[in-house]
Formats: C-alpha cells, structure tokens, sequence
C-alpha cells in the first residue's frame, strides 16, 4: 500500500463503549447508535477522525444529545490558544459540556496527532505543557445517552498565532448521521 495505513472501528450499540470492539454477528437494530472512528497515514501524515450516527431516524433524546455534543468541540478548540497550558482546553471542554447537560466521558478530551497517532501533548485535567502554534491536536468529547450509547465527535485542528485551523472540514456533522 505504499505507506499508506487504514483503520475503521464500527461500534453499534453496547459496543460504542468500547474503544475497539471486536466484530460480531449482532444485527444493527433501530434507534442504535453508531460509533465511526476512522484513522489514515499517508504518505507519514496521521489523521484521526470520529463522528456518530444513529440507525433509522433519531427520536428526541439521540437528537438532543448530539446537538448538545456538537456545541463542544468548536468552543474547545477555539480555547487552544498558543501559550495556555493545555489542561485549559480540557477544562472548558469539560465545562462546556456541564453546562449543556452531557456527562464526560473520558479522562483525556484530545491528543496531539504527528507522526504517532496518540501524541503529546494530551488534552487532560493535569497536563501542563505549552500549547504551541504548529501543533496538530484533536478534540474529542463524548457522551451516553439513557441507554448508555455513546456518542463520539473528533476533529484535527493545527494551532496557529491567531485562531487555531479546523483541518476536518469534509463532512458536515451538525445533524446526527441517519442510517436506513
């Protein structure tokens, strides 16, 4: 594949707590959710990008917790500024999602991404490394629903000296994806 590298994890249902589940034979029922983590090298250039979508129409709770989900990332990112420490963005990301009724689900909300998949630094209550301009980080919060499904959005963004660059621009995830 000439140093290209491709890995998808499908999670359905109960499966979306889990970070890498294991196929099965379970067929997908309606109103599941469907967690979409997507990772690509090419050509040495990491990408890592998660998005959620529900089988058959969406009733009110997946609707509202999506919603609620996709109002983090954008004012998470905008807080990675070069000079913060970069437990700032976790917090307002953890705080942003407090105020929007969706739990946290995850110790880390984002990573650096280079030539590792998971790099430094680590979007997370104690990290206290400089966020630097050039840095390539993903935010990604999470969130369960009633039934315990949870609900994934990742973006990459590259901080620069003014306003840090949103790079996943290729799908519009403002309305939960509907599988029929």
């Amino acid at each position: 594949m000439d140093g290209t590298f491709f890995s998808i994890v499908l999670a359905v249902g109960s499966n979306t707590t889990i970070n890498h589940p294991y196929a099965g034979a379970k067929r997908r029922e309606r109103y599941e959710i469907l967690r979409v983590d997507v990772d690509v090298v090419f050509q040495s250039c990491q990408s890592d990008v998660t998005h959620t979508a529900v089988i058959g129409a969406p009733h009110h709770e997946q609707r509202s917790v999506y919603t609620r989900l996709c109002q983090v990332p954008p004012q998470t990112i905008a807080a990675a500024q070069p000079g913060d420490n970069a437990e700032n963005p976790y917090a307002l990301c953890q705080h942003t999602q407090e105020s929007k009724i969706v739990s946290i689900t995850s110790q880390a909300v984002g990573h650096g991404l280079g030539i590792g998949m998971h790099e430094f630094s680590i979007l997370h209550a104690h990290e206290t490394a400089p966020i630097k301009p050039g840095m390539v980080l993903t935010v990604e919060p999470a969130a369960k629903d009633s039934q315990e499904f949870i609900y994934h959005l990742e973006d990459l963004f590259v901080v620069t000296q003014s306003a840090p660059k949103i790079l996943t621009t290729c799908i519009d995830a403002d309305d939960i994806f509907v599988i029929q």
